[in-house]
């Protein structure tokens, strides 16, 4: 609203390069082996609100400051634990003050009659969801709702997954992920040429997307896939490197000390059996 002129300049200016991307963040698609998903929020004005846990607003300009529960590391810098997710209706995310900047969709929106802004962390991997259920401006109060969401985990990953617009608008003053020396744009993902081209979609924003950092045979893509940390290369600390382990967080299970004492007793015992019954020849001598 107020802030859309602004903001649409500064894409204008972020992204006229498109194509001039940082070397080291890069942004995935399907073409990449990434599949669309959806993780959602409780998404309810009711619900009561937890800092860090559960947090909403709605209307025109509706805004939430969320503080990150765990350090979030971007392109060589870690935001820690408790910086604040400045969370806008019109779209957008930034993390901390001057942080990496996040249009998932860069529209005038509202959700006055409708919908909400709702941020939500989870765990079981830890990520913090950021969804919006909103309508455009212009078509307030119309029952047109449009759904996406920006997902981040702990490692630096930031996922915006795109689930249903209304099609009735190709409004888009330039979407995608802006910071020092990033300049990723999903509006040119999209074949219209504007997010709400895009349904049913999901992008990712990746550092270094074939690094395999931590030598345990799992490149970042992979370790974003698996859930597992790019920085240790045995997550769960069983002794089995990420790339090698068929379930990398859960740690395997060490065999039980009182199994292996019965294993011991029991070939004791068998060997006592056939020395008894002459089974077994005298034990060679050294």
């Amino acid at each position: 609203m107020k802030s859309l002129k602004i903001l649409s300049i500064f894409f204008v200016l972020v992204f006229v390069g498109v194509g001039q991307a940082s070397a080291i963040y890069e942004l995935l698609g399907d073409s990449d082996g990434l599949s669309y998903g959806w993780e959602g929020t409780r998404a309810s004005r009711l619900l009561a609100e937890t800092p860090g846990e559960y947090q909403f607003d709605y209307g025109d300009e509706a805004n939430v400051s969320f503080p990150l529960p765990w350090a979030f590391d971007f392109d060589g810098t870690t935001y820690p634990a408790g910086t604040n997710l400045i969370v806008s209706s019109d779209g957008s995310v930034r993390i901390g003050t001057g942080g990496p900047f996040v249009a998932a969709w860069n529209a005038d929106l509202s959700s006055h009659f409708q919908g909400g802004l709702f941020v939500e962390r989870k765990t079981g991997p830890e990520r913090v969801v950021i969804e919006w259920q909103t309508e455009t401006f212009e078509l307030a109060a119309m029952g047109q709702v449009n759904a996406f969401e920006v997902v981040l985990n702990p490692y630096g990953a930031i996922r915006v997954n795109y689930k249903a617009f209304d099609g009735s608008t190709t409004e888009d003053a330039g979407s995608g992920l802006t910071a020092t020396g990033v300049n990723l744009s999903l509006t040119a993902e999209s074949p219209t040429g504007a997010v709400p081209g895009m349904p049913q979609t999901s992008h990712l924003f990746l550092n270094d997307p074939q690094l395999d950092g931590d030598s345990d045979q799992l490149d970042n893509f992979g370790e974003y896939l698996a859930n597992t940390n790019p920085g240790n290369p045995d997550t769960d600390n069983d002794g089995i490197l990420d790339g090698q382990d068929p379930d990398p967080l859960i740690p395997a299970e060490a065999v039980p000390a009182v199994t292996m004492l019965t294993l011991i007793c029991l070939i004791v015992g068998m060997v006592l059996w056939f020395r008894r019954e002459g089974r077994m020849g005298p034990t060679p001598s050294c």
